[in-house]
C-alpha cells in the first residue's frame, strides 16, 4: 500500500536537509545505468547519486543530519538498511527511467522529495506520485516503481531510504 506523507518535516529541518544537498561543495557520484536492463534511451539512462548508508556503514553523521526523516514520528523506522540520494538533471522531455525495486529484503521503500518539479515516482498499476517538495511516500520494498526526469527545475533530487518498521 502507498502512503503519501505531505509537509513530513518541519520548516527548519527541511532547510536543514535542503542545505546539504543543495550546497554546490556536496559531492554527487555520477551512475550510468539506472535500471538493469535499460529501460530508456542509452543517451538518457543516467543520473548523479550517492549513497549515503548501507546496512552496518559506520556513518553517524549522516544519521545524525537525516534524523528528522528516520525519527519522524509520522512513521515507524527501527532499523535502516539504506539511504541514497538521487539527482536527475532537467531534460527537455521528461524522461522515465523504468521499473525497478530498491532491494529483495522485504521491508519499507520510501522516498522524500527535496524540490517541487514536474517530475514524478511511477508504480507498475500506473499510480504516479509527483515530485512536491516535503512529501514522503513509503510502500512495500517488492513494488515496482521507477523516477523520472524534470523539465522546468535545473534537478529532481530525492532521498530514498529502504528500513524495516514495526510492519515488516
Amino acid at each position: 500500500m502507498i502512503k503519501i506523507y505531505d509537509d513530513f518535516l518541519n520548516n527548519k529541518s527541511l532547510l536543514y536537509i535542503q542545505n546539504i544537498f543543495f550546497n554546490p561543495k556536496f559531492s554527487w557520484l555520477w551512475c550510468d545505468n539506472i535500471v538493469h536492463p535499460p529501460q530508456c534511451d542509452e543517451l538518457d539512462d543516467y543520473q548523479f547519486y550517492r549513497v549515503l548508508y548501507e546496512n552496518g556503514m559506520k556513518n553517524s553523521k549522516v544519521l545524525e543530519d537525516l534524523a528528522p526523516i528516520i525519527h519522524n514520528p509520522k512513521i515507524n523506522c527501527k532499523h535502516v538498511i539504506r539511504i541514497k540520494a538521487n539527482c536527475n538533471p532537467r531534460s527537455d522531455k521528461i524522461i522515465k527511467h523504468g521499473f525497478h525495486i530498491d532491494t529483495t529484503t522485504k521491508c519499507t521503500t520510501a522516498i522524500f522529495y527535496l524540490n517541487s518539479n514536474n517530475g514524478y515516482t511511477e508504480f507498475e498499476d500506473g499510480t504516479k506520485v509527483e515530485s512536491i517538495e516535503n512529501r514522503f511516500v513509503t510502500f512495500p520494498s517488492n513494488l515496482h516503481h521507477g523516477g523520472t526526469t524534470c523539465t522546468d527545475q535545473k534537478r529532481r533530487v530525492v532521498i530514498n531510504l529502504n528500513y524495516f518498521d514495526s510492519n515488516d
